[in-house]
């Protein structure tokens, strides 16, 4: 599970943010809580609200790119580039690492995994974890290329001599079968799913038209989250005729023939509100 996110100078977001799903001290809402100690608790689930064009999707493309670079870095030609995207509006951060890491409890242990890039190569990189609730470094390395073992350094340090500059020492060592990396891996590659898609707003909408009782959840989570008075979501449903066009590319055109045209099914939906 997720204890928190934080990502710096990647897309709109210039600045360090994170997201934590640590718990406040309140125990208002216990079914939405998960008891990790006598000290911890952590939240089941979270919303991320904000006006348009806030950066919202933007904190979950990071967390798709760590999950893009832990999964295929390693399989990164010398000369290939790192898809990272800096903040823009600023000269100084188009110069500047992105910076990404993420603390989470997989099997019963918290591990903290980080890196910070550019266009050319991953400046640093760092793996720890609390084997027995004490911190221990598994591996780090520096904007130097020079790494840092704490255990199994002969091991360690062979596969060290494998590694480029532009891939990750976690998807690297995990290919490589180092037991240490692999629950950090397993839990970012398999375990951290990301669904997102624009599609999201329509297919929830036709979930909604379709499902009364699915309706009713989402109606008392808005009602809870006080937006502004919701007593219900009314749903139309109507057939749209969509035209579209294929699109051929070759070496030396592009043809564009235009398919024929369908029906497809919309849902518009309106909110009736408290005055």
């Amino acid at each position: 599970m997720i204890i928190e996110v934080s990502v710096e100078n990647y897309l709109s977001i210039k600045d360090k943010i994170t997201l934590s799903l640590d718990s406040s001290p309140s125990k208002k809402l216990p079914n939405n809580l998960i008891e990790i100690s006598d000290d911890q608790r952590l939240l089941k689930s979270v919303v991320i609200y904000g006006a348009n064009a806030s950066g919202k999707s933007n904190l979950i493309k990071s967390v798709f790119f760590i999950w893009d670079m832990v999964k295929n870095s390693h399989l990164f030609n010398i000369e290939a580039k790192i898809p990272r995207m800096p903040f823009k509006l600023d000269e100084e951060s188009l110069s500047k690492p992105s910076k990404f890491e993420i603390i989470f409890i997989y099997n019963s242990i918290k591990y903290k995994y980080g890196f910070s890039c550019n266009n050319d190569e991953f400046i640093d990189e760092y793996l720890y974890y609390w084997p027995k609730g004490r911190e221990a470094k598994i591996f780090s390395r520096n904007d130097s290329d020079e790494f840092d073992f704490k255990i199994d350094k002969t091991q360690q340090e062979s596969i060290r001599k494998q590694m480029n500059k532009n891939v990750l020492y976690l998807s690297r060592a995990t290919q490589l079968g180092y037991d240490k990396t692999k629950d950090a891996y397993n839990f970012i590659v398999d375990n951290l799913v990301i669904n997102y898609s624009p599609a999201w707003a329509g297919i929830t909408i036709k979930k909604i038209y379709e499902n009364k009782e699915l309706k009713n959840k989402v109606i008392d989570i808005l009602q809870k989250g006080d937006f502004g008075g919701i007593l219900d979501i009314r749903v139309q449903k109507d057939k749209r005729r969509v035209d579209g066009f294929d699109f051929k590319f070759d070496k030396e055109k592009v043809s564009i023939n235009p398919l024929k045209p369908q029906e497809q099914d919309f849902y518009d939906f309106k909110f009736k509100i408290r005055i």
